[in-house]
């Protein structure tokens, strides 16, 4: 400071030998009495309103008359007791948090003492600082006071680097340009190599421009200048997470927890990014711990209900999911979430409720209406579902899933011909599906219409649909096999057949399984067609019908295209409403164990 203030300390001291001086002199002022009275309470000063006590008392004091040297130090004690009002007030407002409701009345209040203090003290830094926080940092603040502060620090402070700094980081904030801003931090750090807040906003507007090397960079050191401080560590790890180095994000996540085991928001961190290299346990138990520290934490709730139900512990699941929907009715993911559990139940009703919900809301979202013709499919409503399929396929042209689905569905109903159709369309667009050349496999190899069956196509399908899932599924081993009993190889189709019995995954898949070898040891070729019938007021909830004389009729309903596949894949690192492609979960109660969805 230049000159015209003292240190606090200074300032008392000088104003008690001022005291004794005033006290014994024979020419004492009137103003002298205000003066000492001032002195007194510095000393025990704790309120806003002391602090505007000694400021009326040494205004007094000046006013009523004081020697000439007790009137510098009144008036540097009057400034003084004004900037600790000010900064009493703003406390209140820029570092408590959540900040006082009241914070526009504490600005002005604030305010009003720190203009007063420059009037008396025109070089007074730390006034003119406070005035710049306070203008930039909160709502509706005056820039051009702010800026004419800023200037006079940086006008008064060349032997301070600590107050260039920090005018330099708040100047840094009055514009949105970010090579401004860079330009302001740059020069602020260069003359405090360690200010904080200089190293925090310079790594933030790297992290904006994805420059995660210098972000992080920037975050370490301000990690390193403070080392007990956790948020520190979490912005640190939660960049380096978005740069994928994940273990050494975690780790800055533990010193997190170390430094302070109570944060609920270092655990739902950690329980992200576990979920992300499939460590579910580890991402579970943070989930939990994060619960039991803030029990409304949304995400916490998300991620415990999608680790539930990839254990398929549905009924935890869905309590998980009702929980979280009761603080946010209406958040997406939560009802996406909802309804594939309800699915997973065989509850297709409040299934196609909840997709409905999101589909209706978003008509021209295909993500959500394939996955509403989904629930219709899983629902035994063929029909619905191919009348929204058909709406997807006009709104976006080809798309492999919907074309897929519909396929799907017209095998259901029993449309053959049509299914070949859309499954070779599909097959055009995505030729690694395994469930899709498995469909399509089946249908060339199994259909009751002679002149759609080809063999010798279904084999070649099938076995790339076999390479692709490493020969490790029953209900595509099976498929392979159909082919070769249509081509008459029955020797190769009781082989695969019994493989496919082999891995079945539960004893009503076998069943199902050895129905179909016991039919190649007959050498007779499976045929099957399905002709399912939606629900309407007179048919209840629609059953699954074969055409007479199918082979089929012995093993109705085992070899469904439903049943045969798995319609779509699911993305496990993402939560349902987070995956890209938004496809339902894995359907372990089908009846020959395929991955069939809901």
């Amino acid at each position: 400071m230049r000159g015209h203030m003292v240190t606090r300390i200074g300032c008392v001291v000088l104003a008690m030998a001022a005291g004794l001086a005033i006290g014994g002199s024979l020419h004492a002022q009137e103003g002298e009495a205000d003066l000492n009275e001032a002195i007194d309470l510095k000393f025990n000063a704790q309120s806003p309103r002391d602090f505007d006590k000694i400021a009326e008392l040494c205004e007094s004091a000046i006013e009523k008359g004081l020697e000439e040297s007790s009137v510098e130090m009144a008036k540097n004690l009057w400034s003084s007791a004004l900037l600790e009002y000010a900064k009493l007030q703003s406390r209140k407002i820029l570092e408590q948090i959540p900040p006082d409701r009241r914070w526009q009345f504490l600005r002005q209040q604030a305010m009003s003492r720190l203009n007063e203090a420059i009037e008396i003290a025109p070089d007074f830094v730390e006034a003119h600082l406070l005035i710049a926080r306070l203008n930039i940092m909160l709502p509706r603040g005056d820039k051009e006071a702010a800026q004419a502060a800023l200037a006079k620090v940086l006008e008064l402070s060349d032997d301070n680097p600590g107050q260039q700094a920090q005018s330099l980081v708040l100047r840094s904030q009055l514009t949105d340009d970010p090579d401004q801003q860079l330009a302001d931090l740059d020069e602020a750090l260069q003359v405090d190599s360690d200010n904080a807040m200089a190293l925090r906003l310079r790594g933030e507007i790297y992290l904006e421009q994805r420059d995660f090397d210098k972000a992080i960079a920037d975050f370490r050191a301000l990690a390193k200048a403070q080392n007990d401080n956790p948020a520190t560590f979490l912005l640190l790890a939660t960049t380096l997470a978005a740069n994928e180095q994940t273990d050494e994000a975690i780790r800055f996540i533990d010193q997190a927890i170390e430094v302070n085991p109570d944060i609920p928001e270092a655990y739902k961190l950690r329980a992200q990014l576990h979920l992300a290299t499939d460590n579910d346990d580890a991402a579970l138990a943070d989930a939990e711990k994060t619960l039991e520290l803030n029990p409304r934490d949304p995400d916490a709730l998300l991620i415990r209900a999608n680790l539930l139900f990839d254990r398929q512990q549905y009924d935890d699941a869905l309590k998980a999911v009702d929980k979280l929907l009761t603080f946010r009715p209406g958040l997406v993911r939560g009802i996406y979430l909802r309804s594939f559990i309800h699915a997973q139940l065989e509850q297709f009703d409040r299934a196609i409720d909840d997709m409905k919900l999101l589909a209706d809301s978003e008509p021209d979202n295909p993500q959500w209406q394939n996955d509403l013709a989904m629930m219709y499919n899983a629902a035994e409503r063929p029909r619905k579902a191919i009348e929204i399929y058909s709406h997807v396929l006009d709104m976006v042209g080809d798309d492999p899933r919907a074309l897929r689905g519909r396929g799907d569905a017209r095998l259901s109903t029993g449309e053959h011909k049509l299914a070949i159709e859309d499954y070779e369309r599909a097959l055009k667009l995505d030729t690694e599906d395994d469930g899709l050349l498995n469909n399509l496999a089946w249908v060339l190899a199994t259909s009751p219409d002679d002149e759609l069956r080809d063999g010798q196509r279904s084999i070649e399908l099938g076995t790339k649909a076999c390479e692709l899932t490493e020969y490790k599924k029953p209900h595509i081993l099976s498929t392979l096999a159909s082919g070769y009993a249509e081509i008459g190889d029955f020797e190769k189709a009781k082989e695969w057949a019994e493989k496919a019995v082999a891995l079945a995954e539960d004893e009503e898949q076998r069943e199902n399984l050895q129905k179909e070898l016991e039919s190649y040891q007959k050498n007779e070729p499976w045929r099957e067609r399905q002709t399912i019938e939606d629900p309407t007021p007179e048919h209840g909830d629609g059953d699954l019908k074969t055409e007479e004389g199918d082979e089929a009729d012995k093993s109705k309903d085992d070899k469904s295209k439903d049943d045969k596949t798995e319609s779509d894949k699911a993305d496990k690192d993402k939560p349902p409403g987070e995956a890209e492609s938004a496809d339902p979960p894995k359907d372990k109660k089908k009846k020959d164990g395929g991955d069939g969805r809901p």
